[in-house]
């Protein structure tokens, strides 16, 4: 299964941490994965065109992608972050057994 954890401070979406291999299929071959790849990747690009000092950590060794946002990050980096969720919650609504959304709050770093 693929864990998406989505952490929010003061309202505002600060981070993703996307983990893990749904399972759909095997290894090259399974679309769901390929969907969460996609979403992620393209947000991936979006801050790196839009909010270049946006913390990116990718291992694909490890099946992780972890996204982070400080507080002074511009609206767009925000409206990213956000329309990834939706793509990623929209996935897991509609895939559960393969694809989870947690919610958690957490304080902005000083």
């Amino acid at each position: 299964m693929t864990r998406v954890e989505a952490f929010f401070a003061d309202e505002k979406l600060l981070g993703l941490r996307i983990k893990g291999h749904t399972g759909f299929a095997p290894q090259g071959e399974d679309l769901v994965c390929a969907a969460v790849s996609a979403i992620a990747q393209t947000a991936i690009l979006g801050l790196r065109a839009f909010a270049p000092d946006a913390d990116i950590l990718q291992d694909e060794e490890r099946a992780l992608i972890d996204i982070g946002l400080s507080r002074e990050k511009s609206d767009r980096a925000q409206a990213i972050l956000q329309t990834a969720l939706l793509g990623l919650e929209d996935l897991a609504a509609g895939m559960p057994q393969y694809v989870q959304v947690l919610h958690k709050k957490r304080r902005w770093k000083a």
